[in-house]
């Protein structure tokens, strides 16, 4: 029979008072006791609101590991015979302070701690970072695995744990984005196929003070802004919510969940979402930031916004009939404007008709290259494609990148969906080109399921990212794309087969220019959707440059605030998969 736990997951204001926010924590351990639950979860800084005076201030409001505010906690815990989940600021050698969670077992013992890996803005000035790896702890309610706010931002440290064979990641937030709990939350879920579970505080991220007036002013954020929303959720592993607080209540969230279905990675007919990654293809994610192309050879080359189009075409009666059709609506949308232009995956081919004849879909794929080396000429613009590519006696899925019809790259794809193995060799090399529109990266398919993908191409310096491909599960659309935008901060252009078995359309998601004011989101990416199913193009400006700054807020860098000296697992075979 399958293991079940019930989870509680608590919102509610945090103050500046230590002593009342000690009594709130135990107040809801006493009440998701009796309830049934089996944990319970509080937000990151439970402690104490997250601004002080200057360091010894951070540092007198800061708990003691083996004091008495951790103590009653403990106690409550062995007392209501409860597991118990906080985050707290905690005194490290003088005058450290580290941002930890604590995870303490039915017994008022505690199994373990886990350090904020990953700061935020002020953070910065006060707390110091965890230098150590993600932890996993394997205990009676399953493998959980913990971190904070800003760590899931980031896709290394949730993809780390879920690496070591995590199946219950616990998220401490202290936040005002809407888009944590809409977005960033749950594709953590997906992408990992495990269970996460956030707990954020509701009311004002810190009672209002003059140091709030000087944040306010600093961050072009309004009054009304400065809320934390809760919207604490339990988070199953597709990436639904099972449950969810509502927005600025203060509540305790109750689910009941299996955590050993976290276990099961595959995907019915399309792979294994950890035994199909290349830890081998990675190694780019563990180079120290200096190192990094984006820092050591930065996209300089100015460029103006520029109209996308991405193109979904149907099967014609033949590969001619289909790549004819296919040039005629680029045509079309040259003619309003488009001077890049995506084509779906494999787009001249009927689902299988690769596979069953590679040879055969080589040699179309040559004279396809042919009109579309035609049309890119005749047009000046930039065209990507994936086709099918032969060398020797091993065939390619590959994408090809023209402008002005040269042929400026190739990419071989890295990953390959179960069915494409029998006829496809896999590539081994990540790449990005400098063109007129920027630098570009590509990645077709199956890649964007695996977040070390756009990554690593984020790394590389790519202002936008053009994405042939096919969507073969609901949340692909759904989350994947717009947090593969958000996360690396750049543009993507997301070109569909209508005829994709999850009924979406082509997608472009978009960025803005950093610094902006904060209206409610951390770093949003902006979505323009094509109608599923059907013949369509797909408009929308992009604008290559807004990629280029990646700074949020102050001290907070959407990729070089990442800690690459703690992502060795991303590198190596996940726990328990033989390659």
């Amino acid at each position: 029979m399958a293991r079940t736990i019930t989870i509680a997951t608590s919102q509610y204001p945090v103050t500046y008072d230590v002593t009342e926010n000690l009594h709130a924590i135990l107040s809801r351990i006493a009440e998701a006791a009796d309830h049934g639950a089996d944990l319970v979860m509080f937000p990151e800084f439970s402690n104490h609101a997250a601004l002080y005076r200057d360091q010894e201030h951070c540092w007198e409001v800061a708990v003691d590991p083996a004091g008495d505010w951790v103590g009653a906690i403990r106690e409550a815990a062995r007392r209501h015979k409860i597991w118990v989940v906080f985050n707290a600021t905690t005194r490290g050698e003088k005058p450290a302070v580290y941002l930890q969670n604590y995870l303490i077992d039915r017994h008022g013992e505690v199994v373990g701690t886990a350090r904020k890996q990953v700061l935020i803005y002020l953070e910065n000035d006060f707390i110091q970072p965890s230098d150590a790896e993600a932890t996993v702890f394997d205990t009676e309610l399953g493998r959980i695995g913990l971190y904070s706010c800003m760590d899931g931002i980031v896709p290394e440290t949730a993809r780390n744990l879920a690496l070591r064979g995590a199946q219950l990641l616990l998220n401490t937030l202290s936040s005002n984005a809407r888009d944590e709990g809409a977005l960033h939350i749950p594709v953590r879920a997906a992408e990992n196929h495990v269970w996460v579970a956030s707990s954020c505080k509701s009311g004002p991220l810190a009672p209002h003070t003059e140091v709030v007036d000087i944040i306010l002013e600093q961050t072009g954020m309004k009054r009304h802004l400065w809320n934390a929303p809760g919207e604490s959720q339990i988070v199953d592993p597709s990436g639904t919510p099972v449950a969810k607080g509502g927005y600025d209540t203060t509540e305790l969230v109750y689910a009941t969940i299996q955590p050993d279905l976290a276990d099961e990675k595959r995907i019915p007919g399309v792979g294994d979402l950890f035994a199909d990654r290349r830890p081998d293809v990675y190694q780019l994610l563990i180079e120290p930031n200096d190192r990094l192309p984006i820092v050591t050879n930065p996209s300089r080359r100015p460029v103006a916004p520029l109209r996308a189009a991405a193109i979904q075409v149907g099967l014609g009666k033949s590969v001619e009939a289909t790549v004819l059709r296919a040039t005629d609506l680029a045509h079309e949308a040259a003619d309003n404007g488009a001077t890049l232009v995506v084509f779906p995956e494999l787009f001249p081919f009927a689902p299988g008709a690769p596979g069953a004849d590679p040879a055969r879909a080589a040699a179309e794929s040559e004279a396809v290259r042919l009109y579309l080396e035609r049309f890119s000429v005749e047009r000046g613009a930039i065209v990507v494609a994936s086709l099918v590519e032969r060398e020797g006696d091993h065939f390619y899925h590959t994408a090809f990148l023209w402008e002005n019809g040269a042929l400026v790259g190739t990419y071989r794809q890295v990953h390959l969906r179960e069915p494409d193995r029998a006829w496809a060799t896999a590539g081994d090399d990540v790449r990005a080109f400098d063109t007129a529109a920027g630098r570009i990266g590509l990645m077709v398919g199956y890649d964007g399921l695996f977040p070390e993908m756009p990554r690593m191409l984020a790394l590389l310096g790519s202002d936008l990212v053009l994405y042939p491909t096919t969507w073969f599960v609901d949340w692909e659309p759904d989350l994947a794309v717009p947090e593969r935008a958000a996360e690396n901060h750049l543009s993507i252009v997301a070109a569909v087969r209508p005829d994709s078995p999850i009924a979406r359309g082509s997608i472009v998601a978009t960025v803005p220019r950093f610094p902006q004011p904060f209206r409610g989101k951390l770093n949003p990416s902006y979505l323009t959707l094509a109608p599923a199913g059907c013949e369509a193009i797909l408009f929308q400006t992009v604008d290559p440059e807004a990629s280029r700054n990646k700074v949020m807020l102050p001290q907070t860098d959407a990729v070089l605030n990442r800690r690459p000296h703690l992502y060795r697992p991303l590198v190596e075979p996940a726990v328990g998969i033989a390659r």
